[in-house]
């Protein structure tokens, strides 16, 4: 254990990581320093395990203790307020951007970040320690194909959303489409991307699952999101118990020969259920991925 003592609880902060609290933990990454970034979901707060002694996300930290970075039960709401301020809900997952700045899917699907020094970053000024909201603004559905991620939909009417980033920066969200927000111009995934515009990469289509074929015209169901080291996206559809991949490139990935641009299952059939170790990982049945 690195940290946690076992109680659910909220307690322990700002001393020894092994004797704090946790309560249903939902996500965690590691960042450019080291340190342990921990989706503590149902306390709504983020907070890091420190690798080093140092000032990270505006606060001083001492190497092995823990401390709350972003939330607060009676928090604020709005952008730009200090992290520790604000009220979250719904932490389904946290990364870690190029730029060293916490990522995090909360608050009913949005996506918010703890900056971690001064900057300019998802298009506006920021300041280390305070958080901002950098993609979604709606609790309804999903729309705003090519806007400011700012301006976009993201409610996606599934229980869990993944938020990572790829090689180039982008940050990837995963709910009821995998979407893409560039850090800067370029062409990303088949696609010409706008810097801090929002891009469906899969999803949103009517060739149902769709295997094998464009991953704009498949029905996903994402969840948790990862990017592997050849740039292909890969994200747990849950209600569909399978986990996917949008390849970036052509080539031959877990076994499989791929085209760039496709979506693929590389495990699972489709159907719920724990078969199939030992072969092919496409033709197991998994049971809600998340």
């Amino acid at each position: 254990a690195i940290a946690g003592n076992g109680k659910e609880g909220g307690a322990g902060d700002d001393g020894p990581a092994l004797r704090a609290e946790l309560n249903n933990p939902d996500g965690v990454a590691v960042d450019h320093a080291g340190n342990v970034v921990i989706g503590d979901n149902a306390n709504g707060r983020v907070r890091v395990v420190a690798e080093h002694t140092a000032t990270f996300y505006g606060k001083a930290m001492k190497a092995g203790d823990i401390y709350t970075v972003a939330g607060k039960r009676r928090g604020k709401t709005g952008n730009g307020i200090p992290a520790s301020e604000a009220k979250l809900a719904d932490i389904n997952s946290v990364g870690v951007d190029s730029a060293g700045n916490i990522v995090l899917a909360a608050d009913i699907y949005l996506a918010k970040v703890v900056a971690e020094r001064n900057g300019r970053f998802y298009g506006r000024a920021m300041k280390a320690g305070r958080i901002y909201n950098v993609a979604g603004e709606s609790l309804d559905w999903v729309s705003g194909d090519g806007l400011l991620a700012t301006r976009a939909e993201l409610g996606a009417r599934v229980s869990t959303f993944g938020v990572t980033t790829d090689r180039a920066g982008n940050t990837i969200l995963a709910g009821a489409r995998v979407w893409a927000v560039p850090q800067r111009a370029g062409t990303f995934y088949g696609q010409k991307m706008a810097a801090h515009h929002i891009y469906v990469v899969a999803g949103g289509g009517s060739n149902g699952l769709g295997n094998g074929g464009p991953a704009r015209k498949a029905t996903v169901t994402g969840g948790g999101v990862v990017v592997d080291h050849a740039g292909n996206i890969l994200f747990a559809d849950d209600q569909n118990s399978m986990v996917r991949m949008v390849a970036e490139r052509t080539g031959t990935f877990y076994g499989r020969a791929v085209k760039a641009g496709d979506i693929y299952a590389i495990a699972g059939t489709g159907k719920s259920g724990s078969t199939g170790d030992g072969g092919p990982a496409w033709q197991a049945r998994r049971a809600l991925p998340s």
